[in-house]
């Protein structure tokens, strides 16, 4: 769903509005961004967290955006929309409008946790 916003934002809103799952992914987009930085301090803590994540993102419901890829993902996703003219969005989009930027903020400010979980490239030769 984040590849096809980023890619085709106009054909994937028009999907999403077609089959009533847009306020759903927006609702889902702000609760998993939440979600995730409240797990960030505590290693239990976070351990839980990527236990209930992980059940979601199984179900095709949340996007995961625990590693570096997936938040990048979600910021070229939603930088995509922002590039759209807002009369041209759907009512229920620009209903979510105000969801967006604490997403990015979540993103951007869990970023560097999310780097300093990912392990280091081997090189392969």
């Amino acid at each position: 769903m984040l590849n096809g916003l980023y890619a085709a934002p106009v054909l994937t809103l028009s999907h999403l509005e077609a089959t009533g799952a847009t306020n759903a992914v927006f609702k889902a987009l702000a609760k998993e961004a939440k979600f995730y930085s409240r797990c960030v301090g505590s290693m239990q803590k976070a351990v839980d967290h990527a236990h209930a994540l992980m059940r979601l993102c199984e179900t095709r419901i949340l996007p995961c955006t625990h590693s570096v890829h997936d938040k990048k993902i979600m910021i070229l996703a939603l930088s995509s929309l922002l590039m759209l003219p807002f009369n041209s969005l759907p009512d229920r989009v620009r209903k979510a409008w105000p969801q967006l930027p604490p997403i990015f903020a979540e993103m951007f400010s869990t970023m560097p946790q999310a780097v300093e979980r990912t392990p280091p490239a081997k090189v392969v030769w």
